[in-house]
């Protein structure tokens, strides 16, 4: 059994779960108040907030923590999925094998992200990445 089911049959548990999975399973949920004050409560809006009050750039391999964005308007707890690619690969055709299926993921795959209530990433970031690769991977 998920952890979050768990969680929706104890009443007054307090747990977390992820967004997509509270939504699924209609969980109630309550706000948390972010480090400018405010109590943002969880959504596509306040994610993309956090997600574009970040200076992407300014870390090595875009790891970045988005909790406790200094934007008003920003869910406080949020997380990032990475994917990990060794930096040489065994041959070419694997490295643009790889590259063909991130650039799709970025381009065409966040539309299937955005229908299970992940988070988009921002147009810019998108472009950074992109960028990142055509400097550093080749």
């Amino acid at each position: 059994m998920a952890a979050w089911c768990s969680i929706a049959r104890v009443k007054g548990a307090i747990g977390y779960v992820e967004y997509s999975y509270a939504l699924r399973d209609k969980l109630t949920y309550g706000l948390v108040q972010n480090k400018a004050g405010a109590f943002v409560p969880p959504g596509k809006d306040s994610f993309l907030a956090a997600a574009e009050g970040i200076d992407w750039s300014a870390e090595p391999d875009f790891h970045v923590l988005l909790n406790d964005s200094p934007r008003p308007d920003a869910y406080p707890i949020m997380a990032t999925a990475f994917v990990l690619v060794q930096r040489y690969s065994r041959g070419a055709d694997t490295i643009q094998h790889l590259l063909a299926f991130l650039h799709w993921a970025l381009e065409s795959g966040q539309a299937q992200a955005s229908s299970l209530n992940y988070l988009p990433l921002p147009k810019a970031l998108v472009q950074q990445i992109e960028a990142y690769w055509e400097s550093d991977v080749h």
